[in-house]
């Protein structure tokens, strides 16, 4: 039988509508996330469902109709692309009641009105959630907070309440533990503003640490995050091996300019009162 015809709810949700447990288990999925989804399947929650069933090795993206009793549904398949699982979704009368499964039987997202459910192998998270599912919980509840009265929002409230961050925000540098990855990118970017390290390692270690941060759902807030973001943009616009560098890409000095002037920026905000 194709996993085209298969009772993917069977697989996936137990009788009362959530993800089976035997299933996590399966999975190894110790992290769940919920997500906003004021339309059901958007464009934003197709391309994290293909993206994590990509992670996972997956070759496409199964797509069930739900319904509150779960009655008899049939999966139709949609390839590794946004577009058509989009299409495929549009089909669908009620695009807040599918179920997203990866045809690997590696991760899912369970769409309910006003906001998903993501769960999964650690590969399939990482691609479905890459802003880490710490993060994705924090913009959860400021999603549920902001969301206008009325019956759906008890809901989103309970979600929220739910599925609480693990890890604390950290909102300066100061904040940031020394032994922290985020941490090790502060420091990282001090030694460079020094000149203690060349731009090349820089640039591995640092994105390195970025990569590790995600994995471990360590949070900062906004001001630290707008601040890492501007090192991540620079970085795109620097070539490590200087072999390879074109003419309008960042030198080793541009890099460090801008990095220095980050770190200066992030130092003023802190003396501040």
């Amino acid at each position: 039988m194709s996993k085209k015809n298969r009772d993917v709810t069977d697989a996936v949700l137990s009788h009362s509508g959530d993800f089976r447990s035997d299933w996590l288990r399966s999975t190894g999925a110790t992290h769940m996330a919920p997500l906003p989804s004021h339309t059901g399947l958007s464009r934003t929650i197709a391309q994290r469902a293909v993206a994590g069933a990509r992670e996972s090795g997956a070759e496409g993206v199964l797509v069930v109709p739900i319904d509150p009793g779960l009655g008899d549904t049939t999966a139709s398949e949609s390839p590794l692309s946004t577009e058509a699982l989009l299409d495929l979704g549009s089909r669908q009368e009620d695009r807040s009641g599918l179920l997203l499964v990866a045809d690997n039987f590696r991760g899912a997202l369970l769409l309910r009105p006003g906001y998903a459910l993501v769960a999964g192998t650690q590969e399939f998270v990482r691609g479905a959630v890459p802003e880490g599912t710490d993060q994705a919980k924090t913009e959860f509840q400021r999603y549920a907070r902001k969301a206008r009265s009325g019956a759906g929002t008890t809901v989103l409230t309970a979600v929220a309440g739910e599925f609480r961050p693990l890890t604390k925000t950290w909102k300066t540098p100061r904040d940031v533990p020394a032994t922290s990855h985020h941490g090790h990118q502060l420091e990282l970017m001090r030694q460079l503003a020094a000149g203690a390290v060349e731009g090349p390692s820089f640039a591995r270690q640092w994105l390195d640490e970025r990569r590790r941060a995600m994995n471990a759902g360590e949070r900062l807030g906004d001001a630290l995050t707008t601040a890492l973001d501007e090192v991540f943009y620079a970085l795109e616009d620097y070539s490590i091996d200087p072999s390879l560098r074109d003419e309008d890409d960042l030198t080793d000095e541009e890099l460090r300019d801008q990095v220095a002037h980050v770190m200066t920026r992030l130092d003023d905000a802190e003396r501040r009162p």
